[in-house]
């Protein structure tokens, strides 16, 4: 069983830097998108927020593997995946 406590504080960190800063980042740059080429291009707003959507969720998910494991929370290796019969 893991501790309960310490995964609380590593998923609330995560939460609150990672996650939020990703997003904050992604919003960021559809807002400029929107703001200068969007009004000429209307596609490029589709685009920009298709792929800065697709990255975010691709090192959210990395991240969100690593850091347990970075802290301590998570093993490496379960044990059940390194046994086969």
């Amino acid at each position: 069983v893991p501790p309960v406590v310490k995964s609380a504080l590593v998923w609330g960190l995560f939460m609150g830097a990672s996650a939020n800063t990703r997003y904050q980042i992604v919003a960021g740059l559809e807002r400029v998108v929107d703001q200068t080429i969007a009004r000429r291009i209307p596609q490029i707003a589709y685009v920009t927020t298709l792929g800065s959507r697709f990255v975010n969720n691709i090192i959210g998910g990395e991240q969100f593997i690593d850091m347990p494991r970075w802290a301590g929370v998570q093993s490496w290796w379960s044990s059940s995946s390194s046994s086969s019969s």
